[in-house]
């Protein structure tokens, strides 16, 4: 792996409510995907990265869309 992932995923840019170890997880499971093919160049190695980040992203997004829709519903019955 690259140092400079590995710099990356030494402190990633997150998401509010995701852990380093949730993303470093994440980040192993697409680069597992990815099989035989493993990622082997600094290209590759960004590329899962970009995936990782994109995914703990719209789960965030997800989480946060679920709540809002929840906090109408609620105000909603309340009436």
């Amino acid at each position: 792996m690259p140092d400079f992932i590995k710099k990356k995923l030494d402190n990633p840019p997150l998401p509010p409510g995701m852990t380093a170890d949730l993303f470093h997880a994440l980040f192993t499971s697409v680069a597992e995907r990815m099989k035989p093919h493993r990622p082997k160049s600094d290209l590759e190695f960004l590329a899962v990265f970009d995936a990782a980040m994109a995914i703990a992203r719209l789960m965030w997004l997800d989480g946060l869309t679920a709540g809002v829709v929840n906090n109408n519903r609620r105000e909603a019955v309340k009436r």
